[in-house]
């Protein structure tokens, strides 16, 4: 068997935390290692992973200051000793196949990457994965970011199975908002072949996802548009027509910092649709609003507001339809 990092950023997560590893030390493939990394939490979450480093010696623990996810990431990654690396987040699950299903893809010659289908637990159970398995060269994978919710399974790092070898670059630190895209997008630049698998083995909890995915901050829109820079570079390089879809994603994202901004009590409504308006009139969003494609009603409506920049209707929509 050939051994499998599985790096676990840990903050303030207690309540989801032994859920998560209960998923993760019953997997069928038995050779990895489990890298605990405590990014300084304040509640139990830390003795919980002392716990179960107790039970189980594959289980490693890392206790380190606050940094966010992508320094804890870094700092696995940093003492990870697999031939492969997997993340996952502390407030999500895996089947008891998982690791098995993503190591399967590896059997076939010269891959570099393995994603996998996402289950999303508390939104519709819904879930994101691909219209049928697949192993694809690099330019015929590319293709693939025409596709709706195909960028949502490649901005997140916990879908997949990369090789440690291949990992040239480590998340950005600097960035909260985009990071796993980033890392991802800096991954696929070393990649030849790429498997897609639609079993669906991670569970994503759709609900526990607060802090840095819903919390709105400041720093959030600036994020974004250094990331939405950074994809539109990458599909440059590759020769993909990046006008439409990187100005959809523009303004999803848009919509999406807008409703977390409604929804935070730090801000008046003045100072609150001060900032929209900023997003409104930024000119890479104005840019977005006339090349984006809107799909479904509810994205024709926010882009049409956008474009017109009426932010008081849109500020409207966005309370209404959290």
């Amino acid at each position: 068997m050939k051994k499998i990092s599985v790096i676990i950023p840990v903050y303030n997560s207690e309540k989801t935390l032994e859920r998560c590893l209960n998923s993760v030390i019953v997997q069928t493939h038995k050779d990895y290692e489990v890298i605990l990394v405590d990014d300084g939490s304040k509640d139990n979450s830390l003795n919980i992973c002392f716990e179960f480093a107790k039970k189980d010696s594959r289980i490693k623990v890392v206790h380190k200051e606050n940094g966010g996810p992508s320094s804890a990431r870094n700092k696995g990654l940093s003492v990870s000793e697999g031939q492969y690396v997997s993340f996952i987040d502390s407030d999500d699950s895996i089947d008891s196949d998982f690791l098995e299903k993503l190591i399967q893809g590896f059997e076939n010659k010269g891959v570099d990457l393995v994603i996998s289908a996402i289950r999303i637990e508390g939104f519709k159970n819904k879930f994101v994965g691909f219209n049928e398995n697949a192993i694809l060269e690099k330019n015929k994978f590319n293709r693939f970011f025409t596709q709706d919710n195909f960028y949502g399974l490649m901005s997140s790092s916990c879908n997949k199975l990369y090789l440690r070898e291949k990992i040239k670059h480590y998340f950005p630190e600097d960035i909260h908002n985009g990071e796993d895209a980033i890392f991802n997008i800096n991954y696929l630049r070393s990649c030849q072949k790429i498997v897609l698998t639609n079993d669906i083995s991670y569970n994503y909890y759709y609900e526990n996802k607060e802090s840095l995915t819903k919390r709105y901050t400041d720093k959030r829109f600036d994020d974004m548009l250094k990331t939405s820079n950074i994809l539109k570079e990458y599909f440059i390089e590759n020769k993909i027509d990046s006008n439409k879809i990187i100005g959809r994603l523009i303004l999803r994202d848009v919509c999406s910092i807008t409703k977390s901004l409604m929804k935070s009590n730090k801000f008046s409504n003045d100072e609150k649709r001060k900032r929209v308006k900023n997003f409104l009139n930024n000119e890479i969003v104005i840019a977005s609003a006339k090349q984006a494609k809107s799909v479904g009603v509810a994205e024709k409506i926010a882009f049409y507001l956008i474009k017109n920049k009426m932010s008081r209707l849109f500020m409207f929509c966005c309370k209404v339809f959290n």
